[in-house]
């Protein structure tokens, strides 16, 4: 569970990967946690996307969110982070998430 890809981009972010770009996922969001989530916020947000807590919860939860401070381009803002999984897990055979959508 380490192979993101991204769908739906921000042309004018820079530091945003590109649309159709495969990309580790725990190492990409964990560079953005170590750059522009709040100190308070961020080992939250680490603990949150960790694959083996998203899957964890996903056994518990259609959707869960992790809200949080990012500090970027000089502003100051809450985001939230949403994940659900794309096929829940009680429709496969081995009942584990396999693929979520952010």
């Amino acid at each position: 569970m380490n192979d993101a890809v991204c769908y739906r981009g921000d042309l004018n972010d820079k530091e945003q990967t590109a649309e159709g770009v495969h990309f580790p996922y725990y190492e990409r969001f964990k560079w953005y946690a170590e750059h522009f989530v709040d100190e308070n916020y961020r080992d939250g947000f680490i603990e949150f996307i960790d694959p083996d807590n998203i899957r964890k919860a996903m056994t518990e939860n259609i959707i869960i969110a992790y809200r949080y401070l990012a500090h970027r381009n000089g502003f100051d803002y809450y985001e939230m982070i949403r994940m659900a999984g794309v096929r829940h897990a009680e429709d496969r055979d081995d009942n584990i998430v396999h693929a979520i959508g952010l």
